[in-house]
């Protein structure tokens, strides 16, 4: 499999990221960007050691209200075996209370962090589109990346590989599930999706993604 050589460091209040061993490069974000719930600084870089699904979402984008029962499957089923998942809300500053309301109201039990940006999923290498995930190895360099909505096999065939110690044929790096006609999906438009949340989120992707507001 091809080594992205990417890895993704929060701490001593700076993310590190390396994308594609290509280019090798290397950026930071401000230490007060990302926090937990209770607002303690989040950093990747306690979960060394565990197989991370680190997922890009909103409170007002609807294709991520459908991952969150999977993303919580996959925490109580392959937790045991060294799997962390986080859930990295892209919601604006100031909407810590809608943050809080959503995960109670969908039951989630894995860590939820805030402060997340467009910089942080470009510097992931996922794009901006939500929702989107990156799958790092237990050293912190990013193995899998996810655009669009989950899908079980697609995200259990990868973590599977990654416990078995990379036995066999690698998955596919790259999993793109946003339709490729760039349409809404059926029931969903624009106006819909703007009307359900009474603020400025950024513009709803054709392929019924959102567009994180950078």
């Amino acid at each position: 499999m091809k080594d992205w050589g990417s890895v993704l460091g929060i701490g001593a209040g700076l993310l590190v990221g390396f994308l594609a061993a290509e280019t090798s490069s290397a950026a930071t974000v401000a230490p007060e960007r990302l926090r937990d719930l209770d607002g303690r600084p989040a950093r990747i870089e306690d979960h060394r050691g565990s197989i991370v699904v680190l997922n890009f979402w909103a409170t007002w984008c609807v294709p991520c209200r459908e991952e969150m029962p999977l993303l919580s499957d996959i925490q109580d089923r392959f937790g045991p075996r060294g799997v962390r998942v986080i859930g990295l809300s892209t919601d604006e500053p100031g909407r810590e209370a809608a943050v809080r309301r959503f995960v109670r109201q969908y039951n989630i039990d894995f860590p939820i962090w805030i402060g997340g940006t467009t910089e942080d999923m470009e510097r992931m290498g996922v794009g901006t589109a939500l929702p989107a995930s990156a799958i790092l190895d237990r050293d912190g360099r990013i193995v899998f990346r996810m655009l669009g909505l989950l899908r079980r096999d697609d995200l259990e065939t990868r973590i599977e590989w990654l416990l078995g110690d990379r036995i066999g044929p690698p998955p596919a790096d790259r999993v793109d599930n946003f339709p490729a006609a760039h349409e809404h999906p059926p029931g969903e438009t624009h106006d819909a999706h703007a009307e359900e949340e009474d603020h400025a989120h950024g513009n709803v992707a054709m392929e019924g993604a959102s567009l994180v507001p950078s």
